[in-house]
């Protein structure tokens, strides 16, 4: 399995992001790259770069959304890594860092939980939006014969 840093290759400078937003009827979607907070302060510097330039993006994004919100009012982020957890102290210490961020050899970096609260985003894991594809989604393409 790769690690953080050796998907982070000077090839993959030119590649596109790995995180991306889209309106989809009153939710704007944001997924984003939380792989990139692993190994917290030890992470090598593309790899840190590459965070940086997530959550310029990430803050431009909610900016934007926020002022789309009479039309599209639900803002819903997701990723990899877990945001909370209490599965055990690796978990913990790694979801602490995704949600204050902290300090790598190549200056400070943020978290996301302060961007989440500022914009009002509703923060989910992988197995939350497969339970909303499967309560919501999946009875709409019944009822519609698409399934």
């Amino acid at each position: 399995m790769p690690t953080p840093t050796s998907l982070l290759t000077s090839a993959a400078k030119d590649a596109p992001p790995m995180f991306w937003s889209m309106d989809i009827g009153f939710v704007h979607v944001i997924s984003l790259n939380t792989d990139t907070y692993l190994l917290g302060s030890t992470m090598a510097s593309t790899q840190y770069d590459a965070l940086q330039q997530q959550l310029q993006w990430l803050e431009a994004d909610l900016k934007s959304a926020a002022q789309r919100r009479h039309t599209v009012p639900w803002i819903i982020a997701f990723g990899h890594e877990m945001l909370y957890s209490t599965h055990d102290s690796g978990h913990v210490s790694q979801a602490s860092i995704l949600r204050n961020g902290g300090n790598a050899t190549h200056g400070p970096f943020g978290g996301l939980e302060h961007l989440f609260h500022t914009y009002g985003v509703h923060k989910n894991t992988p197995e939350t939006i497969i339970c909303v594809l499967r309560i919501v989604l999946l009875p709409i393409l019944a009822h519609w014969g698409t399934m």
